[in-house]
């Protein structure tokens, strides 16, 4: 089954793939990273500017985008200047040249509309020097994809830190990973949306691979697909991701697990809105599938967020899986509701690891057939199970176990405060059963 517990990394879903030829000027390569086979190290977008204004000189190092034109080469002294030429200048530029550790690229105020570029948009700095793109606003600057490949297929290849904000990413297409963003670098995106693009592999919206550092400030991933894992966002085996105020909505996993993000590294995050993402079919984590990553949401003073209405086989909002890693998933002041296991387990979560859920958490208003309206679980380690502290648990359904179904073998769960009231079953344990003879989600 995909997203299975046996399955850390992506490079199981990649060992048949075929290497695709380059494409002109500078066109995508497989690049094997951390035992996967990902996309380009490169960066494709698009850009429409509605009105042109006039041409301004360029200073070394602070580049202003001046013109809707594709123009290669770099910004002329006196402009005017093009996304792809003040690409390419920070590309030759060097901390000694520009007398600064980074690079800035703005848009002139005033330079609104749709940007589209026809080719690749390379982010190829040698010398590690840091580079900020400050757009006029995600509704005002939006860049979308007009070629065969994704909008944003970006290679931080030095240590210096690229940081993107404000504008919008839209409409890519990538054949592997990451259709809007694939980084295997230090990036930062603040105030930005990536919508409607779509992975042949994994990774919709994002793709952060193994070496990938992703800070996320305000961000919305929505309306993307992804054929393999993680529709919104894919978190690789050894990458890392902090988010804060991250909203993943309406994407969709058409072919694995994960349908808002699926998390093999390190998951952190507060304020999050997960809503309505699928997996499809018989695949799991509606709205996170968890593969031996760690996953923290909130923490002990700033609530993770509101996970709802996503579906899911099993695992509707969440499917934990983490028998093989134990690394713990840490839920704070999450709100987990009306998410929907349409096959088997666990409509608001499947547990299948170490997970603690506490600080005024609420799993409320989920559903599943067969068993765990609001929480299945199947993990007991030692004796130590998931731990429930001050949580609320109310309004679930399911035919075994409304509120919570425990199929690890008994005494594994503790549940300490909070309150279990108003959860239906058609069979046994309209609130709580233990019946370790019920089978297996995994």
């Amino acid at each position: 089954m995909a997203g299975s517990m046996g399955s850390p990394t992506l490079g199981f879903m990649n060992r048949h793939r075929r290497e695709r030829r380059h494409r002109s000027s500078g066109g995508r390569r497989l690049a094997s990273i951390g035992g996967l086979i990902g996309t380009s190290l490169l960066v494709f977008g698009v850009l429409q500017i509605s009105t042109a204004l006039p041409a301004g000189a360029v200073t070394l190092g602070a580049y202003v985008v001046t013109s809707n034109a594709d123009t290669p080469g770099t910004c002329p002294a006196g402009g005017p200047c093009t996304l792809r030429q003040a690409i390419t200048s920070y590309n030759a530029d060097t901390p000694g040249s520009v007398g600064s550790a980074s690079d800035s690229i703005t848009f002139a105020s005033g330079l609104t509309g749709t940007i589209s570029l026809t080719g690749i948009l390379a982010f190829t700095n040698p010398s590690g020097l840091n580079l900020t793109i400050t757009g006029n606003g995600a509704p005002s600057t939006i860049v979308s994809q007009t070629a065969a490949s994704g909008v944003f297929i970006m290679n931080v290849a030095t240590t210096g830190a690229v940081t993107i904000s404000s504008l919008t990413a839209q409409n890519g297409t990538a054949a592997g990973n990451g259709g809007g963003i694939d980084n295997f670098g230090n990036l930062t995106l603040s105030s930005v949306t990536v919508q409607n693009s779509s992975a042949g592999g994994s990774g919709g919206g994002i793709f952060n691979e193994a070496t990938g550092q992703l800070t996320a400030n305000n961000v919305t991933v929505t309306h993307n697909t992804a054929v393999s894992l993680g529709g919104g966002i894919v978190n690789n085996n050894g990458g890392t991701v902090n988010a804060t105020g991250l909203t993943v909505t309406l994407n969709s996993a058409s072919g694995g697990a994960g349908g808002g993000i699926w998390n093999a590294g390190t998951f952190s995050a507060t304020g999050v809105n997960i809503a309505s993402n699928s997996a499809a079919g018989a695949n799991l984590g509606g709205g996170i599938f968890n593969n031996n990553g760690t996953l923290t949401l909130g923490t002990s003073t700033i609530a993770g967020g509101t996970i709802a209405t996503n579906t899911a086989a099993s695992g509707g909002g969440i499917y934990n899986s983490n028998l093989v890693a134990h690394n713990p998933t840490t839920l704070d002041g999450v709100t987990v509701s009306g998410n929907i296991a349409t096959g088997n387990f666990g409509g608001g979560i499947a547990n299948f690891g170490p997970l603690t859920v506490a600080f005024g958490s609420s799993i409320t208003g989920n559903t599943a057939p067969a068993g765990g309206g609001g929480l299945y679980n199947n993990f007991n380690l030692g004796g130590v199970g998931p731990s429930l502290n001050a949580v609320t648990i109310s309004g679930n359904k399911s035919a075994n176990g409304g509120g919570i179904y425990d199929d690890s073998g008994g005494g594994g769960l503790t549940v300490t405060g909070g309150s279990i009231t108003s959860n239906t079953s058609s069979g046994n344990g309209g609130g709580v059963e233990i019946a370790p003879a019920l089978a297996s989600a995994e």
